[in-house]
């Protein structure tokens, strides 16, 4: 008898390390104002899967990294993912920038006298280069301009859309993530900055953070900023407004895993709930098909 239930036991215990050893632990490196969505996606992933383990840190090995699109860059879907040379890179949602100050400042006093659009934008937080003949905008040197540092920061995506680069910013670069700007531009009566809505709006009041200001915009009819955060989600899917720009966020992982391919499907499929609730916004439709598609292909020919 004590025979028997030494082989129970120890069928029990391999039984136990056999499944410990199919889970697989997933580090993700994701920028901050996303981190609050991969939280919910972890969370409702594992009531119903339990083949992989997350750790949301700053890794170099990490198996799932994101990828914020920049306009003007060279597409490619295919990637080097840590030591991996099978990454692939697929969009899953967009998320907007948008420039702001702090809350009824000297800036945003100014700024709504005279508005921001994109040109204004472009002479007010970028250096001029030395041949132009463009006339100097009246808020130059008045502004104090806030940028992001780190690799992560949408002062990339944003440079880019105008053509420009991280380097061509004027004024101070904040370093850590972007979520520190709101504390800088905040306690500076003149300053102005750029983030993601996720940084500038609570998530659970739905309002612009109590410290902040979205700057005055050119385009403003077409949208309220001091609206709720889905009003503003919503607005945004369907115009395209000067001074906010939108861009595509994705991940990129190893394209040979199955466990990773299988997340990141529930991600376009099940994920896709959670975006608004977390400040994103979705893909067009056919976007979204394009990358579902995308990646089942790329599951096919891993088989």
């Amino acid at each position: 008898m004590k025979k028997i239930q030494y082989i129970i036991a120890a069928l029990f215990l391999l039984a136990v390390n056999s499944a410990e050893a199919q889970t697989q632990t997933v580090n993700i490196k994701a920028p901050g104002f996303v981190r609050p969505l991969v939280e919910r996606w972890i969370a409702e992933y594992q009531k119903i899967n339990s083949d992989l383990s997350f750790q949301l840190g700053q890794k170099k090995d990490n198996a799932i990294t994101f990828v914020l699109e920049e306009k003007g860059e060279k597409k490619e879907e295919r990637l080097r993912v840590g030591e991996h040379s099978s990454g692939m890179a697929v969009f899953f949602g967009r998320y907007a920038i948008v420039p702001f100050t702090g809350k009824d400042s000297e800036a945003a006093a100014l700024i709504a006298k005279k508005k921001l659009n994109d040109k204004r934008i472009k002479n007010l937080l970028f250096e001029k280069d030395d041949l132009s003949e463009e006339k100097s905008d009246k808020l130059e040197g008045k502004l104090h301009i806030y940028t992001g540092a780190q690799s992560f920061s949408v002062a990339l995506p944003y440079a880019a859309a105008y053509g420009l680069t991280a380097a061509d910013y004027r004024g101070k670069r904040i370093q850590g993530d972007d979520r520190f700007l709101n504390k800088a531009v905040g306690e500076d009566a003149w300053g102005l900055g750029i983030s993601a809505l996720g940084n500038l709006y609570d998530l659970q009041s739905r309002r612009l953070k109590d410290q902040l200001q979205v700057a005055s915009l050119d385009d403003s009819k077409k949208i309220d900023l001091t609206a709720s955060l889905d009003e503003v989600l919503e607005a945004l899917e369907t115009h395209t407004v000067e001074g906010i720009d939108v861009e595509k966020i994705g991940f990129a992982f190893d394209v040979n895993n199955l466990q990773l391919n299988r997340f990141v499907n529930w991600v376009l499929t099940d994920g896709q709930q959670y975006l608004h609730e977390y400040g994103l916004l979705t893909l067009s439709q056919k976007d979204l098909i394009s990358q579902q598609r995308s990646l089942h292909h790329q599951d096919i020919a891993r088989r």
